[in-house]
């Protein structure tokens, strides 16, 4: 199910709550249970947002209920990971069929299969690499200068970060205090990884307090690391997995992510280019 289709879905049901400041409580907590990273969580914690909610807004609830916890109840990133988790690429191609190919007309079936024929060979050649600015498969995440510098900044940061040993064989578990946290201690992870919780509130705290990292032995593999952040979830990167890569030097970062002083942003577009010689920046 498209995570955007349903929270828009969800949202005009949201504007029978007269109420702003609970229209934004409800869409948070639900925009928190799309962050499960798996079925166990998810039913444990949709149990937990119903208790909360049933009570003080019983219409929504049974609405949200029976339309997105029975009937439709794969909107959430641990249904199906590494997929995405809403469909705009596949309606993007879907307006290149029409607008390229079929010019919105209706074909009859022999038509449509010498226009299928068409697409896929047209699409197979740009896709080969061997042709001249082909378009390119992509087997790993793109960082962007903009991750590159928020990894180098975190890297560099006084945050603690406790290392223990993955179940899986030849991976580590690192991790790191959410928030403005500096330090976490081993009784916080062992509550997080219990993962039993007696109220969604203290489900949010417990589940999205704390940043698990996880890398391979294998410094090659870095940007196969794992991590339960949302930005992780959404591009399938993020800051952690990359500042922890460079604070065990599996990576370097470039030069231009050092350009942003620690603590600051980085601003939208290219950095600017230095002026010729001779001239005052």
């Amino acid at each position: 199910m498209c995570w955007a289709h349903m929270r828009r879905n969800v949202n005009k049901k949201l504007n029978t709550i007269r109420d702003h400041d609970v229209r934004n409580e409800i869409l948070d907590d639900i925009d928190k249970l799309q962050l499960c990273e798996s079925e166990k969580i998810f039913r444990n914690a949709s149990t937990l947002y119903m208790k909360k909610w049933s009570k003080r807004e019983n219409d929504f609830s049974q609405y949200f209920e029976d339309e997105w916890l029975k009937t439709r109840d794969s909107w959430y990133e641990g249904y199906n990971n590494f997929t995405p988790s809403t469909n705009n690429s596949l309606e993007a191609t879907n307006r290149v069929i029409k607008d390229e190919h079929t010019f919105r007309e209706r074909h009859s079936l022999s038509r449509f299969f010498i226009i299928a024929n068409e697409i896929v060979n047209k699409w197979s050649k740009s896709r080969n690499q061997n042709q001249i600015d082909p378009i390119l498969f992509s087997t790993e995440p793109t960082i962007s200068l903009k991750k590159w510098t928020d990894a180098y900044h975190f890297a560099k940061s006084s945050k603690s970060v406790l290392q223990i040993s993955s179940k899986t064989k030849g991976f580590t578990d690192y991790y790191i205090p959410a928030g403005e946290a500096e330090n976490i201690t081993n009784n916080e992870i062992q509550k997080y990884n219990r993962k039993k919780w007696t109220s969604f509130d203290q489900f949010k705290d417990l589940q999205f307090g704390i940043w698990k990292v996880t890398l391979s032995g294998n410094a090659s593999q870095w940007k196969n690391g794992l991590c339960n952040c949302p930005s992780f979830f959404k591009e399938f990167i993020c800051k952690h997995v990359i500042g922890m890569a460079i604070r065990l030097k599996f990576c370097k970062p470039p030069s231009s992510a050092k350009d942003i002083p620690l603590g600051g942003k980085r601003k939208r577009g290219q950095p600017r280019k230095a002026t010729k010689a001779l001239l005052v920046q």
